[in-house]
């Protein structure tokens, strides 16, 4: 887990989704959230386990946690 203490400037985060508006959509809600990033997207798990390394991520996100922050920013949260 990255704490305020630990964050670094700017978040390298790989997207595993394979619907593009979900991945921007999980994209704006970073943003929203002032969130200093850098994101790739990849649509399988293949090319996901291939970016983990080359990326240098600081965290991955997969479909389920984009589907929950899509359902967060319904509620308004």
């Amino acid at each position: 887990m990255i704490t305020s203490r630990t964050m670094p400037e700017e978040l390298r985060i790989l997207i595993l989704e394979d619907n593009p508006a979900d991945a921007e959509l999980a994209q704006r809600e970073l943003e929203k959230a002032g969130l200093s990033f850098v994101a790739s997207v990849v649509a399988t798990r293949w090319e996901f386990h291939q970016q983990l390394d080359a990326f240098d991520v600081n965290e991955p996100l997969d479909g389920c946690r984009v589907a929950y922050m899509r359902l967060s920013s319904l509620k308004g949260h």
